[in-house]
């Protein structure tokens, strides 16, 4: 059966077709379609741009305030705290608004050291520990032939401190911080750091270190209340044959 254009059959089927067009077209459209962020970049770049002129509103009004309240401090030690103020305001802002977040500082040797300084009945401990040691160390006979040791590199850096000085009580972590606040990127040789009866002892990784750790006292030392910072000193025994 021939069919024509106007013919019901040929009209359905044309028809059909076209629906058929119609539900397909979107999908197969969309997929050939490239990715675009266009739009949820705009969003976001509207949240954060409202987000950052929120928080620059609230900082200039502060800033107001804190322009009135500082025009009554403007000699002595009352400006000098309010610059001090102004500073550390003005750079948390800063951070703030850079989106950069709080920084954390670097640890010091005052605040290591307060950290842990000791209560009365810590000192006490540690002079009972002291005397106890004392007591305990073995007696040198007179005469008595000790063993030694084959010659080595003493590497010791010696801090002497007075027997209540408050750096004893301190920790090693505390001197290691004391000398890299000075001393700088030498502190990164300094193998380990502990305590002996005169005070601390700092175990350099070569003699170069141990020498400049020597030489450069002056400058790290005094915080300590240190009396002398040496290297060890080697001691020598000879018989003479009649001698008195």
């Amino acid at each position: 059966m021939a069919q024509t254009p106007s013919s019901p059959l040929n009209a359905a089927t044309i028809t059909a077709a076209t629906e058929g067009a119609e539900c397909a077209s979107p999908s197969s459209t969309f997929e050939q379609q490239p990715v675009s962020i266009i739009e949820s970049a705009n969003d976001l770049a509207r949240e954060r741009i409202e987000e950052y002129n929120a928080k620059l509103m609230v900082f200039q009004a502060f800033c107001a305030k804190f322009e009135e309240a500082a025009q009554q401090f403007t000699t002595g030690p009352q400006r000098h705290f309010a610059q001090q103020f102004a500073d550390s305001f003005l750079d948390s802002w800063k951070r703030e608004l850079s989106s950069a977040g709080p920084t954390i500082p670097k640890p010091t040797y005052s605040s290591v050291a307060a950290a842990s300084l000791p209560t009365n009945r810590d000192r006490l401990t540690h002079r009972q520990q002291q005397h106890g040691r004392r007591q305990t160390d073995p007696p040198h006979r007179q005469g008595q032939q000790s063993t030694i040791a084959p010659p080595r590199q003493d590497l010791r850096v010696f801090i002497r401190l007075e027997a209540e000085a408050p750096a004893r009580a301190h920790s090693g972590y505390a001197i290691r911080t004391l000398i890299r606040e000075k001393l700088g990127a030498v502190s990164d040789k300094i193998r380990q750091v502990f305590q002996v009866r005169s005070g601390w002892a700092v175990l350099a990784a070569d003699s170069a270190t141990r020498d400049f750790l020597v030489e450069k006292q002056a400058d790290w030392a005094a915080e300590l209340g240190a009396t002398n910072v040496e290297t060890n000193r080697e001691w020598f025994t000879y018989v003479v044959s009649d001698f008195p």
